[in-house]
């Protein structure tokens, strides 16, 4: 898999597509970052009350960024 696959390439594209890797935040990480407020956000706190940390809510919406860039492959 590469780069552009993992990542869903730029979240905000403008200009030239030749230089993808200096176009800031990427998909995944742009994706991240919304499921990071959804996570944050619920009146329930984290799923996983035995971990209920920062790290546990960086990883958790990076794997939800992940399935949603999965799914966009289907």
């Amino acid at each position: 898999m590469n780069d552009f696959n993992k990542t869903g390439g730029p979240a905000f594209p403008i200009g030239d597509t030749a230089r993808l890797d200096e176009c800031g935040m990427t998909l995944r990480d742009y994706f991240a970052g919304l499921a990071m407020q959804g996570l944050i956000a619920s009146p329930r706190g984290p799923a996983d009350k035995s971990d209920p940390t920062d790290s546990w809510v960086a990883q958790t919406a990076y794997l939800v960024a992940d399935a949603m860039l999965k799914e966009r492959d289907k």
